[in-house]
């Protein structure tokens, strides 16, 4: 039986979420989870990223226990300083600029983005995302350190 769209939505935040957690642990999200999950097989990477890109592919309660845990237990969340903070936000403005780029090889002259552009400039704001959400969760931990 395939996902529900409320189903979808929450296997999009969780990924967003387990993506921030690895770019906060400096690793690739995918081999990490799936390591952490003890996926085996040639391809493990892939194997967890399905879980994602198939609608009939569902963790199951261990596997999902297992992810939520890791992600609540989010340490070492750094605060951030003026310096840091500026060199973030350029990582932000190159981040837009390389979504940029690629909209604009992607995009034709018709309003609405199909399907293939929207899978090719996908990563690109995922990665986006990723960048600012880390630079929130360590701001947030400046305000709250004082």
């Amino acid at each position: 039986m395939a996902k529900t769209n409320k189903e979808i939505e929450y296997y999009r935040v969780l990924r967003n979420k387990m993506m921030v957690k690895a770019e906060i642990l400096n690793v690739n999200w995918a081999r990490y989870y799936a390591n952490l999950l003890d996926l085996g097989g040639v391809n493990n990477e892939q194997y967890l990223k399905n879980f994602f890109n198939d609608d009939n592919k569902r963790f199951n309660s261990d596997q999902l226990s297992t992810i939520l845990l890791d992600l609540e237990n989010v340490k070492n969340i750094e605060v951030i300083g003026q310096c840091q903070m500026q060199n973030e936000v350029l990582k932000v403005v190159k981040e837009i600029g390389v979504l940029s780029g690629e909209m604009e090889k992607q995009f034709d002259n018709k309003d609405e983005i199909e399907t293939i552009e929207a899978n090719r400039i996908l990563p690109k704001a995922r990665n986006l995302l990723v960048i600012v959400e880390k630079l929130v969760f360590r701001l947030e931990e400046t305000k709250a350190r004082g």
